[in-house]
């Protein structure tokens, strides 16, 4: 943000700084950070998770009921899960403070768990701190965290809105994206799961219709742009919740579900299959 700043007339968009940027990380072999140029962390987390840092500093995640802005993965030195049962990514900000303030983390019926969101589409300090966590709840995973023995590792899931541009956006955290295809082997979670919203989530909110909306012609574009993708074909789930919502035509934010219930009957599904 700071370059663009430098020369606004000459940048005219940040969009052109990152692409320039990419290209020239991209051309050199090297990843961003290298070139010196890491962009402000946006992310926040939250829940039963201590962070200790390169700097011997600690920090315990339950303390915030806010949340903690993300840190750069390069100043962390290991991540204790704790008695963690699972991580959720969750698309909305909006929708991460209100289960933040409410300690969702500590009472929902599923067990203790870790809420994290990158505020829509993520930024790459959010992809590099999940990946690290990832790595740090995997029993199997060469990491340089390390976690407390758990009998069953935590499951990493994700809510997003029911439309296009929330699947989208779980692609990013699992597949990774096109601007930095060339970093995604670092960024990438391969483990993160749909929990919702699924078609079969819209019959909670049927007697409430107007909160059940019609696809907009770039929702519709978005999906069939999606459906042309190789990953997508990957995943049946995620093809048929595409398909689903362009024969019926329909969407529905995650602000339509009455959310702490819900999550607590996903997050115990997610933990009894």
């Amino acid at each position: 943000r700071d370059i663009y700043y430098k020369d606004v007339k000459l940048f005219r968009k940040q969009s052109v700084v990152d692409t320039i940027i990419d290209d020239i990380a991209y051309t050199f072999g090297v990843e961003r950070g290298k070139l010196n140029v890491v962009a402000a962390a946006k992310g926040l987390v939250c829940g039963h998770m201590k962070i200790w840092y390169m700097s011997g500093d600690m920090v315990e995640c339950w303390n915030n009921r806010e949340g903690i802005l993300i840190p750069s993965t390069k100043s962390i030195n290991r991540i204790d899960v704790l008695d963690a049962q699972w991580v959720l990514v969750i698309e909305k900000e909006a929708t991460f403070r209100a289960l933040s303030t409410n300690k969702f983390w500590d009472t929902c019926t599923a067990g203790n768990g870790i809420l994290i969101t990158g505020k829509g589409y993520p930024d790459i300090s959010t992809r590099e701190f999940l990946r690290l966590l990832s790595d740090a709840i995997q029993p199997s995973a060469s990491s340089t965290c390390s976690h407390e023995s758990q009998s069953r590792s935590p499951r990493i899931y994700a809510v997003v809105d029911h439309d296009p541009h929330g699947l989208n956006i779980l692609s990013v955290y699992k597949f990774g994206s096109v601007a930095l295809a060339h970093e995604n082997h670092r960024l990438v979670v391969s483990n993160v799961e749909l929990l919702g919203i699924k078609n079969e989530d819209l019959e909670c909110i049927q007697n409430n219709e107007h909160r059940i909306l019609s696809l907009t012609s770039s929702d519709r574009r978005k999906a069939v742009q999606l459906l042309e993708k190789s990953y997508i074909w990957s995943q049946e789930e995620w093809r048929s919740e595409l398909q689903r919502m362009l024969f019926m035509n329909v969407k529905a934010e995650i602000q339509a579900m009455d959310l702490e219930s819900y999550l607590n009957r996903k997050l115990e599904d997610g933990r009894s299959g």
